[in-house]
């Protein structure tokens, strides 16, 4: 029994496989008609033949095979571009960034996109640190303080520390970030370079 007629949705892989094979081929689409009922054995309509026709063909569609959805803005070398501008100018916002890359690389990008691809090569934006590590020295005077006042019970209520942590409520207080290499030690060496002194945002 012949095969019902049905919709360009209808057809299965294979069918479809078929029809652009005939219509790269140049075969007419009433000759692809035939050609499907007589030597593959199921029914067509013209509408879907035309339907697939103005669809993109077989070798286009293997062509992309593991490349499907929309294109990357930027190429490897235009990524190498950012990185190396994020590099040079740590203390820039995602949004100067883009203007930068922009007027060196002449290719205009959003700040999403900054965002986006420096993540995607191993960047990130972290707060920097004001101060060094604790050395040696630091470590043993706050031991022998800590020796110091050991018996220290109700003493404690008459004493104020200054170097608490400060938390924003409502606002944001433009803190600064910087653009940091996950390979890159968060350390001395990049607050040397960075220059941590009077540090003002640039936002």
């Amino acid at each position: 029994m012949a095969e019902k007629m049905g919709r360009k949705c209808d057809l299965t892989p294979r069918k479809k496989q078929v029809i652009r094979t005939l219509l790269n081929e140049n075969v007419k689409y009433r000759d692809v008609l035939a050609k499907c009922k007589k030597d593959y054995g199921f029914d067509v309509s013209l509408g879907s033949i035309a339907k697939l026709a103005r669809s993109p063909s077989i070798v286009s569609a293997a062509s992309r095979a593991g490349k499907c959805g929309r294109r990357r803005k930027l190429t490897k070398r235009d990524i190498r571009h950012l990185r190396a501008l994020a590099k040079q100018n740590r203390r820039l916002p995602s949004r100067k960034l883009a203007i930068l890359f922009q007027n060196v690389v002449g290719k205009e990008i959003s700040r999403n996109i900054v965002l986006r691809e420096l993540a995607r090569s191993g960047m990130t934006r972290m707060k920097p640190k004001y101060k060094p590590l604790l050395s040696a020295k630091n470590k043993a005077d706050r031991l022998s303080f800590a020796n110091a006042h050991l018996a220290w019970h109700h003493e404690w209520e008459s004493v104020v520390f200054s170097d608490e942590k400060k938390f924003n409520v409502f606002a944001n207080d433009n803190g600064l970030r910087l653009w940091i290499d996950d390979c890159e030690i968060y350390g001395s060496q990049i607050a040397h370079r960075c220059n941590y002194q009077n540090l003002v945002s640039p936002d």
